[in-house]
């Protein structure tokens, strides 16, 4: 499972913050077209982060118990 820690004061947002800032830098400085990204569905804050960062989900994918992506 992902790791977790406890959410220092006057952070919050700051992961957004730093996904945003590296998809302008992405777009902005790369001939590139789409960024994309997985997350396992029960990490519910790596998809606020995404979502939070224009990211919208395109599939879901699924995987077996004990299954990785």
């Amino acid at each position: 499972k992902g790791a977790t820690a406890p959410v220092a004061p006057g952070t919050r947002g700051i992961v957004t913050e730093a996904v945003r800032a590296l998809t302008r830098h992405m777009f902005s400085n790369f001939d590139v077209c789409r960024i994309y990204s997985t997350v396992l569905e029960e990490n519910p804050a790596s998809v606020r982060v995404l979502v939070g960062s224009s990211f919208f989900p395109a599939a879901w994918l699924h995987f077996a118990a004990g299954g990785s992506p």
